[in-house]
């Protein structure tokens, strides 16, 4: 039975679907903290022994933490007639605060909370890290009754917004009390939302240096991309050519540096705390991302349609959005959550557009169609897997759609080259052609026999 091109179309890109979503689910498995090996907290109690720590030098605290909350604790008020837990909580079970006891109704995302872990060591003292992600939005962290960190600060009648990623070391043995005393009142998340790591200092350190490395080269990358695009728009745009491909350059240079800002955020909070700002340009770098790819879609596959408009309209709407809705949302979950659903839908339809354009222009025949449809597929996985495996977050590499970001970025990097190239190259053929003809005529103008020129007819003379 014969294939037709349609069916092999759809084939193709059902293979570049699957595949994709394999590869998110070997990064799911192999990637995670979430399912990384090692011993988990039982009854906010960890136990590691000799063995354990050589054959787990690094371990992920994510299971059974104490939580007491609306109330910040300290080391004291655990010395006599110590408080009992609210719950035993798992870090990333909730987004922030709002966790359900008995028949209570659901609490405010935003308030105070205190976490405590209690770690047994081997007696021998040795030299351990813990390392520090983002905790929303100000805490005191507390080892063995001391205060070692504060970021912000989380007093709720002195209270200030700060967050960072960073760690402590410390040369200890047998128990280890961890407290960390939160208050958050500006951002989404509330608390500890990401797991921490733990382990014998040189694991740890080697750890959070290679996965700043990768962050920073990535960035770097991004950065060079954008300031390539933007110079290469200004040399162009400074001759005065007004082809379109300036334009062009400039939107690639849009993408990379929203890319470049979206995913920036573990480099800077590990070298400058920041406060709520940043979140809110990193939201907007996130959606920007479709609404400039939507214009650099247009412009190259020549799709002028009322839909297009719309969708680059509702982009813009978005984008002021995420602006502005801080101001908004205040402690109201159900705005959060609303806004939440928003973005969702929105990062959902532009995707799913894009894919339906990139097909159009596929079915068209237009050269470059075939790797942008591919690399949209690959984002489509990106958020189905998103949704698939909820439980995950990287341990080097980054999230499923900051992934699949970065080949979009890359295929539209390739994608706006080959077009530039053929435009230029098209332009350079028209200007050999003119040049051509220019010069036949020059040279037919002095080859024309003097016999074949037209002769002046003599003047005759006037009649009176």
């Amino acid at each position: 039975m014969k294939i037709t091109t349609k069916t092999r179309s759809i084939i193709g890109m059902a293979a570049v679907f699957l595949l994709a979503l394999c590869c998110f689910y070997g990064i799911y498995s192999t990637d995670n903290k979430y399912t990384a090996p090692g011993p988990q907290p039982v009854g906010g109690i960890l136990k590691l022994e000799e063995n354990d720590l050589a054959e787990h030098p690094m371990i992920f605290l994510i299971r059974d933490w104490e939580i007491y909350r609306d109330t910040l604790l300290t080391p004291d008020d655990f010395t006599n007639n110590p408080p009992l837990p609210d719950e035993l909580t798992f870090i990333g079970q909730y987004g922030g605060f709002e966790g359900r006891v008995g028949n209570e109704p659901i609490r405010s995302p935003h308030g105070s909370a205190t976490y405590r872990l209690n770690i047994f060591l081997p007696e021998e003292p040795r030299s351990y890290t813990l390392e520090l992600p983002e905790i929303y939005s100000a805490y005191n962290l507390y080892i063995n009754g001391i205060l070692m960190r504060r970021v912000g600060n989380p007093d709720p009648q002195n209270y200030h917004a700060l967050t960072d990623t960073s760690s402590v070391t410390l040369h200890t043995g047998g128990r280890m009390e961890i407290l960390i005393a939160v208050t958050d009142h500006d951002h989404f998340y509330s608390g500890m939302v990401y797991p921490p790591a733990f382990g014998e200092t040189e694991t740890v350190s080697g750890y959070l240096g290679a996965r700043l490395i990768l962050r920073t080269t990535a960035c770097a990358i991004g950065l060079c991309l954008a300031f390539l695009s933007l110079l290469i728009g200004l040399m162009i745009d400074k001759r005065g050519r007004k082809d379109g491909i300036s334009s062009l350059t400039f939107l690639y240079f849009g993408i990379c540096l929203v890319f470049t800002i979206y995913i920036c955020y573990p480099v800077l909070k590990s070298v400058i705390p920041s406060g709520m700002w940043f979140y809110t340009m990193e939201n907007l770098a996130w959606c920007m991302m479709p609404l400039l790819i939507m214009l650099v879609q247009k412009r190259i596959s020549g799709l002028l349609t009322k839909w297009t408009n719309a969708f680059i309209t509702l982009g813009g709407m978005v984008c002021l959005w995420a602006v502005f809705v801080p101001v908004f949302l205040g402690s109201s979950l159900r705005l959060m959550n609303a806004y939440s659903a928003l973005i969702g839908i929105y990062t959902w339809a532009t995707a799913l557009y894009l894919a339906l354009c990139a097909a159009m222009s596929l079915r068209k025949g237009t050269s470059h169609s075939r790797l942008m449809l591919s690399a949209l597929i690959i984002f489509h996985a990106a958020l189905a897997a998103d949704r698939l495996f909820p439980m995950f977050e990287p341990i080097r590499f980054g999230w499923f759609p900051e992934l699949a970001g970065g080949v979009l970025v890359i295929c539209i990097g390739i994608t706006m080259a080959r077009e530039i190239a053929e435009q230029i190259r098209m332009r350079h053929a028209v200007e050999i052609r003119a040049e051509s003809v220019a010069k036949m005529l020059e040279v037919q103008k002095h080859i024309i026999p003097p016999c074949l020129k037209k002769k002046r007819k003599p003047e005759q003379p006037a009649t009176i």
